[in-house]
């Protein structure tokens, strides 16, 4: 979570994702403590979901 406006302290805070290191799991949608809906939506990587 980081500020929306970095240079405003009482700015609130929005999730991020750091693209290098996301593999598309959907972790983060489903910790998300964001109610009723999560904050995040994550589609994953299309490899991911063909079986």
């Amino acid at each position: 979570m980081v500020r929306r406006d970095p240079d405003d302290p009482k700015s609130p805070r929005i999730p991020a994702v750091n693209e290098e290191r996301c593999i598309g799991c959907g972790a983060c949608e489903n910790l998300c403590p964001a109610r009723p809906f999560s904050a995040i939506y994550v589609e994953g990587h299309s490899r991911h979901r063909t079986v």
